[in-house]
């Protein structure tokens, strides 16, 4: 089995003059990633419902007949590589840090994002920092016009459900070396 995918997209000045991948940035030119999987001797498909990257240990465990480890993705069976299932769980990304915390939810139709700000210390002030926006799949798949009076409920009840204060998330202390550091800023995660 062959795996091919990526952590995240790059955003190349498409909306508000931002390049790179700003970790509140949470319309899809940044968090839609090629997914590519390859299994031998099965024919080729298409899966067009939302699929996150959490849950590929899973969907490989399925493929060969193992049983999966206690991996983020929590659900009993991922069944997208097989006929299209109308109960798949909606994808989730989230972003938490000394700035607040980003929560985007996606389904079938609609994408939600919601932003529990902690200072308003980023430069870039995104929309959905003032109020929870949604994004209706089907008809507007570049997320330009958002519709906040029509915020779905189950998707709400989620963001509730997983949001955050970063007060209680633990803080480890510490530097890295000047060959880790060097590596990270290599890779593009430190500046």
């Amino acid at each position: 089995i062959l795996v091919i995918t990526g952590d995240h997209g790059e955003v190349i000045n498409d909306r508000m003059d931002i390049h790179g991948h700003p970790r509140h940035h949470h319309y899809d030119e940044l968090l839609r990633v090629p997914l590519i999987i390859r299994v031998p001797e099965t024919d080729g498909q298409r899966i067009d419902q939302p699929v996150s990257l959490a849950w590929i240990p899973r969907v490989i465990t399925n493929l060969v007949e193992l049983t999966c480890g206690d991996f983020p993705a929590d659900y009993e069976r991922i069944s997208v590589l097989g006929e299209s299932n109308s109960s798949t769980p909606p994808v989730i990304s989230d972003s938490l840090d000394r700035h607040g915390h980003t929560i985007s939810i996606r389904n079938e139709t609609h994408k939600l994002i919601s932003h529990e700000s902690d200072n308003n210390t980023l430069k870039t002030q995104y929309p959905y920092f003032n109020d929870d926006i949604v994004f209706r799949y089907r008809t507007d798949p570049t997320e330009r016009e958002p519709q906040s009076s029509d915020l779905p409920q189950q998707l709400c009840e989620i963001v509730q459900d997983i949001a955050t204060d970063k007060q209680r998330i633990p803080n480890i202390k510490g530097t890295f070396s000047k060959q880790v550091t060097q590596q990270l800023k290599d890779l593009g995660y430190k500046m």
